[in-house]
């Protein structure tokens, strides 16, 4: 019934009957523990690797049907497999309610199986943000599947063209290429390219044709941004130059002769089949024969009306792969640094203005697609633009866990987290056998909170304002203070440290790097109490980041900074011991001793460290 026929993995295994999702899970769900491991293990198999399932199963609801029954199950062994449902559905999409109910059951007491179920969730929410791409794509079948633009598209003949788009391949066709664009008049003048599993094929047509060969290398099942632009030169300058660009990065570069079409070009797709007029007078030594239609997902596409530069690229690529839009000024001028006049910052000659089309997902009516390309010219009617996607094409929405986190209060809500370390501390101890549902190992969950923490900010300009805002790194640093000594760990600094690399590459570096330090790197009230081989792959860190930048040197840790930390925290003498180490660090919210003081000799090394 799932399939709309016998089912085989391999041959027939497309979800067509999304109401039946929830019929089979509730029937599993009655069965017995063998059956029920069966049915779940193979709904995984079904899952892992299809998007169009995936988007299936959350159209369906199963998420939250999934969330309740994790709640109530006593099985450990079915728990953990409707766990690994969960990573790969809530990756895929997930809703506000969704983030509530797994939040409401990491809230609850953390007693027996039900504090090894909070660990599971936690390395699922961890999971799901690891889920790359975009919120809205073009699934394609690779049988009747692309894009067909039907209105006739005036071509750039002076500056070239530049053409991108984020697309991820399911798999390549054993013989033959796969169509990327074509954008051809009736006569078959223009250009097309075609991918195969390791190079990309163009060819421009005009009165004489040019073939070109472009090494790339295309993950399958794994995100990527494409980006071809072709210039157009004069020979004593190098003569016209096509340019590959994968992930933000040049990686081919050869001349080509540029088609110059003067009439406009009434042939236009993307990932279809090519379909190429015969030639009867011309001796091609290279020419696709026989190609097939895209097969995997295709996410924001567009064609810019000059040849754009590389720095351009790098900055259209650090926007990401949800981005849809205009490329307005200062949305990429936080990327794209050193723009001359009548670059990207320019109002009247900017990016916006060279759109010639832009295509997604998300701007459609039914399967009719719009054009997001803003109105330069007010003369013409945005509304003549017309564009479909054939049969085999889906579109497909959905919403990525770090890019709605906002919907239960952003960053900040994995923070008290951080305040329940010595309840899972404690618990966990009186545990026996209970390693199978214990993927956080005890002693590791504060690191694996701030990956969580790490994972959100991770790329999201929108994530990384907010924990400026509300000074997440402050608030962080005085919920570590009250973390127990044993989550203190290296774990814990590797996690800190990835984080501090997070937020270092971030489009508010200068900003989070100083709380960063300040708050929590260079807060010995947070480290005293903690093993003297971290306290020293601490400092050897930071010394690290404060020779790689003088600035932070100056602003943070001048010399009397540093003689007082020495003073307050590692000077051997009775005041010292009164004010520090004698006196216990009280845990903020259950009143539980989590650190103690350390021995004198650890203090002694640390004297002579700084």
């Amino acid at each position: 019934m799932l399939v709309d026929g016998k089912f085989d993995l391999k041959v027939n295994s497309v979800i067509k009957n999304e109401d039946v999702i929830l019929l089979y899970l509730s029937v599993l769900q009655k069965s017995s523990d063998s059956l029920q491991h069966h049915g779940l293990n193979m709904f995984l198999h079904l899952l892992r690797d299809s998007l169009s399932n995936q988007a299936s199963c959350v159209r369906a609801g199963m998420l939250d049907f999934l969330l309740d029954w994790f709640s109530q199950d006593n099985s450990e062994t079915i728990v953990w497999k409707i766990s690994q449902l969960i990573q790969v559905i809530g990756g895929h999409s997930i809703s506000g309610k969704d983030i509530r109910k797994i939040f409401a059951l990491l809230r609850s007491e953390n007693t027996g199986l039900q504090q090894r179920s909070s660990s599971l969730l936690l390395t699922s929410m961890l999971t799901m943000l690891n889920e790359k791409g975009p919120t809205a794509f073009f699934d394609l079948n690779g049988i009747d599947s692309g894009i067909v633009i039907k209105t006739p598209v005036s071509w750039p003949v002076y500056k070239g063209f530049s053409f991108t788009c984020w697309l991820r391949v399911e798999n390549f066709p054993q013989n033959g290429p796969m169509g990327l664009f074509s954008f051809l008049m009736e006569n078959g003048r223009g250009c097309y390219a075609v991918l195969a599993e390791d190079k990309l094929i163009y060819e421009s047509i005009n009165q004489k044709r040019q073939y070109v060969l472009m090494n790339l290398n295309l993950v399958r099942k794994k995100w990527h941004f494409l980006c071809l632009v072709h210039s157009v030169g004069r020979a004593f300058s190098g003569g016209s130059q096509l340019r590959c660009y994968l992930d933000g990065i040049l990686v081919s570069s050869e001349k080509c002769r540029y088609a110059k079409v003067n009439d406009p070009l009434t042939s236009c797709t993307i990932g279809t089949k090519l379909d190429l007029p015969m030639y009867k007078d011309e001796n091609v030594t290279h020419s696709i024969k026989n190609s097939y239609p895209f097969l995997g997902q295709i996410g924001p596409t567009y064609l810019f009306s000059d040849a754009i530069s590389s720095e351009i690229v790098q900055g259209i690529y650090s926007l990401g792969p949800s981005y849809m839009y205009y490329f307005l000024d200062n949305e990429i001028s936080v990327y794209v640094d050193n723009i001359s006049s009548g670059g990207v910052n320019d109002a009247k000659d900017g990016l916006a203005s060279k759109i010639i089309f832009g295509l997604n997902a998300q701007a459609s009516d039914g399967r009719t697609l719009f054009n997001v390309s803003p109105s330069v010219d007010q003369t013409l009617d945005k509304k003549r633009f017309e564009a479909a996607v054939l049969g085999g094409t889906q579109l497909c929405s959905r919403r990525l866990l770090q890019q709605i986190i906002y919907c239960v209060g952003g960053v900040s809500v994995f923070f008290p987290l951080l305040t329940q370390c010595d309840i899972y501390e404690h618990e966990a101890s009186d545990q026996v056998g209970g390693t199978l549902l214990t993927p956080i190992k005890k002693g590791n969950l504060t690191a694996e909170t701030i990956k969580l923490i790490a994972s959100i900010l991770d790329e999201n300009l929108a994530n990384q304002q907010q924990m400026l805002l509300l000074s997440g790194f402050s608030i962080l640093g005085f919920l570590l203070q009250s973390v127990p000594a044993k989550q203190l760990n290296l774990e814990t600094l590797s996690a800190l440290k990835h984080l501090f690399s997070v937020v270092s590459n971030g489009g508010l570096s200068e900003l989070l790097v100083t709380d960063a330090i300040a708050c929590i790197l260079l807060n010995p009230h947070i480290w005293v109490h903690a093993v003297y081989r971290v306290q020293r792959e601490l400092y050897m860190f930071l010394l690290q980041q404060l020779d790689n930048d003088p600035r932070l040197l100056k602003c943070l840790c001048r010399l009397p900074r540093v003689l007082d930390i020495i003073r307050q925290f590692y000077q051997d003498n009775e005041e010292t011991k009164r004010a520090v180490r004698s006196k216990p660090i009280v845990h903020v919210t259950t009143g539980r001793i989590v650190g103690e003081k350390l021995e004198r000799e650890k203090y002694i090394k640390f004297v002579s460290f700084y």
